[in-house]
């Protein structure tokens, strides 16, 4: 027992962190070059409480900055594209200076899109990203609020536990396979994912959402958000499964289980397995 509670975290640890990282938009460092003109940048992914967002840019031109127009233009949302002039950091003795540009501040849940442009008086263009006419959205900022450190930890937490059921589920449902007496330990499991996911995603995550994002719930029928509606997945599959084992997980009798402890172990095994590869979808997608 020992060994599958040790293995079911490390394996709940193992699947947070692939998630995570799937999640997680990296800022990216992008150079590009036009014969004597260079464009450097790296790009800003999300912006987390009041204030503007800095815009920073290396431009490398044979010319004096004056000479060039230097802008970023960017929209909010499904809005139209406006411009705003880089303003150079420092000019004195430096021919090629940082440049930079402030993109005015949005509530919570916006986002913006932009994009940079070079251009020389002779019509030369240099666009970051490059062919930018055939790429929509360009680059992308999300406006998000802070969140309270107890709220992410109770997200966290409440997460992780639902995946260390879901892999007690697994080793139980197994067991059950096999001919081993494990029916109250699957329905132990299946009672505690049930439980951490309504605390961990409903109601940590409904607090989350509200603190970065604004609103509670964004899962259907109320929005098309993808985090929302993986949770939504989970709470109604281990719901569906607490109640196939009802009569093990209320009353302690399993003659008032809607199915066998096999076909009940094998619906656990598919809900580990709906459970991993939703996962795997990165969060926060708009459908």
């Amino acid at each position: 027992m020992k060994s599958r509670i040790i293995l079911s975290l490390v394996l709940a640890l193992a699947l947070m962190w692939v998630s995570r990282e799937l999640s997680v938009r990296k800022r990216v460092f992008l150079v590009i070059q036009r014969g004597d003109v260079r464009i450097q940048h790296l790009t800003v992914t999300d912006k987390i409480g009041p204030g503007d967002v800095k815009i920073e840019a290396k431009i490398t031109a044979p010319y004096t900055p004056e000479s060039y127009s230097k802008k970023i233009f960017y929209k909010i949302d499904n809005g139209a594209y406006q411009s705003i002039d880089f303003m150079p950091e420092t000019v004195a003795q430096n021919p090629n200076p940082d440049f930079y540009a402030f993109i005015p501040a949005q509530e919570k849940g916006k986002r913006i899109y932009y994009y940079i442009i070079v251009e020389d008086g002779l019509a030369n263009k240099l666009t970051l990203p490059d062919k930018i006419e055939s790429v929509e959205p360009p680059f992308m900022i999300k406006f998000k609020g802070e969140v309270p450190l107890v709220i992410v930890l109770g997200h966290v937490l409440g997460m992780l536990a639902v995946l260390f059921f879901v892999f007690l589920a697994l080793f139980f449902a197994i067991d059950i396979f096999t001919g081993k007496d494990a029916l109250k330990w699957l329905a132990f499991s299946i009672s505690g994912a049930f439980i951490s996911v309504c605390f961990g995603g409903v109601v940590f995550g409904g607090l989350m959402t509200n603190y970065v994002l604004g609103g509670f719930w964004e899962a259907v029928p109320f929005g098309w958000d993808i985090t929302d509606n993986k949770t939504f997945i989970f709470l109604l599959y281990w719901l569906f499964m607490l109640i196939l084992a009802k009569g093990t997980v209320f009353k302690r009798d399993e003659s008032f289980n809607l199915l066998k402890p096999k076909s009940l172990a094998g619906f656990a095994i598919v809900g580990v397995l709906l459970t991993v590869l939703l996962y795997l979808v990165p969060h926060s997608v708009r459908l």
